[in-house]
């Protein structure tokens, strides 16, 4: 009475297939989004990276003369260089725009102490702020760049 032909056995095979290829890849993506989410929700624990990290912090810690020293060392430093670098400028004969480059590539690779970050960024701004008015107004842009290093320094 019915009459199943080849081709819809061989069609309901590629359907049932498919099905089943789509349930396990669904199971699969459950497992991995609840994995996921346990990971999120449990507490740091001794084999957590961070709280391995923080330990060695704790481990090498310096005490507050050592980084008062390690301070100023670096404050002596940043200042050193940034009285070099105003020397390099003032008696460099590049054009403006290579010497307003090569002025921010050099305050942008110092290392900078906590007191001087704010200066240190105001300054790296200025000299962005150059760059793009070099262009419009060439005037007193050493002068200025200059002047912004002056702050630096503190001479």
């Amino acid at each position: 009475m019915f009459h199943h032909s080849q081709r819809s056995k061989t069609m309901f095979l590629v359907l049932g297939l498919v099905t089943l290829f789509i349930i396990i890849l669904v199971g699969v993506l459950l497992f991995k989004l609840s994995h996921i989410s346990n990971l999120q929700n449990t507490p740091a624990s001794e084999n957590d990276l961070s709280y391995v990290a923080d330990e060695a912090l704790v481990v090498e810690s310096k005490t507050a003369e050592e980084l008062g020293l390690e301070q100023i060392q670096m404050m002596e430093e940043y200042g050193a260089y940034i009285t070099d670098l105003r020397v390099r400028i003032e008696s460099s004969q590049d054009s403006l725009d290579v010497l307003l480059s090569k002025t921010e590539d050099a305050l942008l690779a110092i290392r900078v102490p906590k007191a001087m970050q704010e200066p240190h960024l105001n300054a790296v701004l200025g000299i962005a702020q150059l760059r793009v008015n070099v262009v419009n107004s060439p005037d007193g842009i050493r002068e200025k760049m200059l002047g912004l290093l002056m702050g630096l320094s503190g001479k």
